[in-house]
């Protein structure tokens, strides 16, 4: 789930159970950039995240929650409106994620730059309709949220049904979810990709661990144990991960060294992917980001 996507989300969902009572707006934004040290060619530098964000709340006539949060960057206007409805909340918009998009992010790493999975591996996270859906988030019971996406016909899929599921207890948080991929005939073939992912706190140490599967014939599942915890002021985690396919296993390490001083933060990353069928590489990278 991209950084855009997490603020929009976060902020909605705390528009959505805070029992708005009057009309508030608030403006936030980010800029996320890397230098990164590629391997077999030349340092670049590179933006991830350039974006400013409106969230606004209010509560309508008969006493439901409204929320909007939009999203502006260089190339596109989101917007995304939420519903407290009193049993659950209501989400549309073109600015939507899936409940499984919402929910996929890996405790097993801290990285900026290289996302939840770390071999590269894209999962179908069934936000491909996100701009084309409705959400519904179910109210808090006992630790465990539910919530369930349903995308329409986009022009490759007839329709995407995404749910997800979290449950916390006692410090452990565990988090899953899969989304049913209605795939045209002359498009692909139907999936059920899901996630999986825990984490638990113990003596100042984080402890993560997350598995994704695309649910295709050629495999495709990545598996991620990780670590991290504060030292001397800094962040720093390790991350082991394994991609398994059909023709080509995959092992990464990551390794993230962060700093925060207040709406600035910065992080050197080191990342090492070892495929079976050709030589390992590393890759180096500087990451700097701006919050307001």
């Amino acid at each position: 789930m991209n950084r855009s996507k997490i603020i929009t989300a976060t902020a909605l969902a705390t528009v959505m159970t805070a029992g708005v009572a009057h009309a508030e707006m608030s403006i936030s934004g980010a800029y996320v950039g890397h230098i990164t040290d590629n391997p077999g060619a030349a340092t670049s530098h590179s933006m991830k995240t350039n974006s400013i964000y409106v969230n606004y709340s209010d509560s309508l006539d008969n006493g439901m929650g409204l929320g909007v949060a939009m999203s502006v960057t260089s190339a596109s206007i989101t917007t995304t409106i939420g519903v407290d409805t009193g049993f659950g909340s209501i989400e549309l918009g073109t600015g939507g994620a899936s409940a499984v998009d919402d929910a996929d992010g890996s405790p097993a790493e801290i990285s900026v730059r290289v996302g939840p999975r770390i071999t590269g591996m894209s999962f179908a996270d069934g936000d491909i309709t996100g701009s084309n859906a409705i959400k519904y988030v179910a109210p808090s019971m006992a630790g465990l949220g539910v919530s369930v996406t349903q995308g329409f016909d986009n022009g490759t899929n007839a329709g995407t049904t995404s749910v997800a599921a979290s449950y916390d207890l006692m410090g452990l948080s565990l988090k899953a979810g899969v989304s049913s991929l209605d795939v045209k005939a002359a498009s692909g073939t139907d999936t059920d990709p899901s996630f999986f992912t825990a984490a638990y706190s113990i003596a100042g140490l984080n402890l993560g661990y997350a598995v994704y599967d695309n649910d295709v014939a050629t495999g495709d599942q990545e598996t991620q144990m990780g670590v991290n915890t504060s030292v001397a002021g800094l962040t720093v985690g390790a991350t082991f991960a394994e991609l398994d396919t059909s023709t080509v296993d995959t092992d990464a390490m990551l390794l993230v060294a962060k700093k925060s001083m207040g709406p600035m933060s910065f992080s050197v990353e080191y990342l090492e992917l070892d495929p079976s069928n050709a030589a390992a590489t590393d890759t180096i990278s500087f990451t700097y980001s701006v919050g307001f």
